[in-house]
């Protein structure tokens, strides 16, 4: 089989055991493979391959070849020519692309690419193939593998012979079971299943070296004997997956650091949870958590917590211990105050609390790297003075309170981008407008 394509020339790369550096573009061209007989048949027949072979020897040695955006049109004339050259291929991506076979849909791999035995990343996105050849066994070089988004639904994806993989892309493949072969993909370390009506995720078990797994939206809760084999994860991404719980075996995932289990249906949070010492990331917005626990506040490596759109009443003042966090977002709940002792929160350097019940805000100037504060659609009744402390804001959003003045110092804030201070009940609006115009006039968005 002959490929008709377009290429971007790259200079040769070092083999995968060295440092690979970024490839110097050196032609942009179209190049046609195919034979062209000239009109006596007693002529020697000669190909534009033999002539580009001759012009551009450095395809030979072509390491990386980059299809993005690029017609591929594919014939059934063969050239054994181009299947040399492919052979030395270690990078192959051909995501997103037009593909014609012979003005025909495309819904198998090129024979091709089985050839290219040095490839060590195949990307095969959005393609619609429906079946995975037997061939993708031979590509035991490959250490990245995308199938994403084609219906492989009635396939048998064989890649137990795949050894050194460590990524493997399956979502929206339309999955109900996950393949025989996964289980012997023992160097496999990224995992992504999204969008898939997956039935059971038992094999999962025996991929010992996963460190992250990407299961959004497979409507399938993971079996808590299954999940605890699991010890060396530090990522996983259950959102959308109508989880009623945080799976309590997922204290034996000690290295986990990040968790993001955000839309679900969760009313409740794990003590088992604070065993993840290393945990610094936790998403759970969209669930519909009433009360955090103490043992909650153990998770002192937290960096960034996502605690938006739940229904938490009431915030303890053991949130204080969380002094690593940088990131909070506590907005869209019932919350009627933040306690003071949130101010051993110095790192803090994003606040999302709009949407609640507050009246009264704390002395803010302990919080020297805050650049981003939101607290509007809040009752507060008057404009919290220390805010005039935080050097470093640059995004202020008081608006929809019951503020009845705002402080003339506010136009000397020195880093601030945006301001907004609509919908307050100041009578004197007019005049603080003039005050505020050299805002406007420096490049500050400023609403009121």
């Amino acid at each position: 089989m002959k490929l008709i394509f377009t290429i971007l020339l790259i200079a040769p790369l070092f083999s995968l055991a060295q440092t690979r550096k970024e490839a110097k573009v050196i032609h942009q061209k179209q190049i046609d493979f195919y034979n062209q007989k000239k009109a006596s048949q007693n002529e020697k027949v000669t190909t534009l391959w033999d002539k580009f072979k001759h012009d551009h020897p450095e395809l030979y040695e072509q390491r990386v070849l980059h299809l993005k955006n690029d017609s591929i049109r594919l014939s059934k004339e063969r050239d054994d020519n181009t299947q040399i050259v492919l052979k030395k291929i270690e990078s192959l991506d051909i995501n997103s692309h037009y593909i014609d076979l012979e003005n025909s849909s495309l819904e198998e791999i090129p024979n091709q690419v089985f050839n290219m035995i040095n490839i060590d990343t195949l990307k095969l996105t959005n393609h619609h193939f429906k079946t995975i050849p037997k061939k993708l066994n031979q590509l035991k070089k490959l250490k990245y593998l995308d199938l994403s988004n084609n219906d492989l639904s009635s396939s048998k994806i064989r890649f137990s012979k795949l050894k050194k993989l460590e990524y493997l892309n399956l979502s929206q493949c339309s999955l109900t079971k996950l393949p025989k072969g996964l289980r012997k993909l023992k160097n496999l370390k990224i995992l992504v299943l999204t969008e898939n009506p997956l039935e059971d995720t038992k094999k999962i078990q025996h991929l010992k070296n996963l460190e992250s797994l990407k299961l959004n939206k497979t409507i399938v809760s993971l079996e808590p004997y299954s999940i605890g084999k699991l010890k060396k994860l530090k990522k996983l991404n259950m959102n959308e997956c109508q989880l009623l719980e945080i799976p309590p075996r997922i204290k034996r995932m000690k290295d986990l650091e990040s968790i993001v289990m955000a839309r679900n249906n969760i009313k409740t949070i794990p003590d088992e949870l604070s065993q993840l010492q290393k945990l610094d990331n936790l998403i759970l917005y969209e669930n519909e958590i009433d009360n955090l626990p103490l043992s909650f506040f153990q998770l002192t490596e937290l960096k960034e917590l996502d605690l938006y759109h739940n229904k938490i009443t009431h915030l303890p003042k053991e949130i204080g211990q969380l002094t690593k966090l940088n990131t909070l977002y506590i907005s869209f709940n019932q919350i009627s105050e933040l306690p003071i002792e949130m101010q051993s929160l110095t790192q803090l350097r994003k606040l999302y609390a709009h949407h609640n019940k507050l009246e009264y805000v704390f002395d803010l100037s302990s919080f020297k790297e805050l650049e981003v504060l939101h607290l509007q659609e809040n009752k507060l009744n008057n404009f919290p003075i220390s805010i005039l402390t935080l050097s470093n804001l640059v995004e202020l959003n008081l608006s929809e309170n019951k503020i009845t003045t705002f402080p003339a110092d506010i136009k000397n804030f020195k880093h601030i981008e945006i301001l907004n201070l609509s919908d307050n009940m100041v009578e004197s609006i007019e005049d603080f407008k003039i005050e505020l115009e050299g805002m406007s006039k420096n490049g500050v968005i400023v609403n009121l």
